[in-house]
């Protein structure tokens, strides 16, 4: 899911069933539908990258990710944080 070309929309095809059966189990499963899974997901894994330090930009972190727009990565990340994700190291 890190990877910038995964799309959520395919994921129903793959298991061989309809999109709405596939978001109809998948929310009885994670009780969140599976875009917003996938977001929190990356933003999780972006936030362990930034705390560890090892990381040369954001924008670089948003890409390993996922994320094809830093701007948008950073909207999504204090969203869900609270700050932004240059104080998440801080």
């Amino acid at each position: 899911i890190y990877n910038k070309d995964f799309k959520v929309e395919k994921l129903h095809r793959i298991c061989g069933i309809s999109d709405t059966y596939f978001r109809k189990i998948f929310i009885s499963r994670f009780a969140i539908p599976p875009k917003e899974y996938v977001l929190k997901e990356r933003l999780s894994h972006a936030r362990l990258i930034i705390e560890s330090g090892d990381f040369d930009s954001i924008k670089s972190v948003a890409e390993s990710v996922g994320f094809t727009d830093a701007l948008y990565f950073s909207k999504a990340f204090r969203k869900q944080y609270g700050f932004p994700p240059s104080k998440a190291w801080e």
